[in-house]
């Protein structure tokens, strides 16, 4: 099912068009977060997934989350928007994130990166640069040794 091809922007562009598999990268607000509010964050996306969207990959840095999902039909042949989707995902670990720390206040940036995904070859390059992300920031030597990643059967 493919929805019209929707643009919109705030700083950055916003293209999305339903049906679509999608690279998405959203940062923390306040820099680096805990290692239990990285496990929130990836608890709060695995619970979406075959529910909102299907999740291919979600990887959470100390900064920063990356995903690939494609968003699934939710009534009327129309998907779930990426907006819908992320504010959930925000909200939701931004909730259980303050809670942990004993704050109040937003967690992450209020705007996305995020691109459509248009071929297989696109598809295996944001996949290796996700995985790969750990080890570039210098966080671990091999991509097997990071914790923080989901990837569903």
């Amino acid at each position: 099912m493919k929805d019209g091809l929707k643009i919109s922007r705030r700083k950055l562009p916003h293209w999305e068009l339903g049906g679509s598999v999608y690279f998405i990268t959203f940062s923390s607000i306040t820099g680096a977060l805990p290692d239990e509010a990285l496990r929130i964050v990836l608890e709060t996306i695995k619970y979406d997934h075959n529910r909102k969207y299907r999740l291919y990959i979600a990887l959470a840095m100390p900064d920063h989350v990356h995903l690939i999902i494609q968003p699934l039909i939710k009534e009327e042949n129309k998907c779930f928007t990426l907006s819908e989707i992320l504010k959930a995902i925000k909200g939701i670990s931004s909730w259980r994130i303050n809670r942990l720390l004993g704050k109040s206040g937003q967690v992450w940036m209020a705007e996305s990166y995020d691109r459509i995904i248009r071929s297989e070859k696109d598809f295996i390059e944001k996949w290796n640069y996700i995985l790969i992300n750990p080890v570039k920031s210098g966080l671990i030597e091999s991509t097997e040794d990071w914790e923080f990643v989901f990837i569903p059967d």
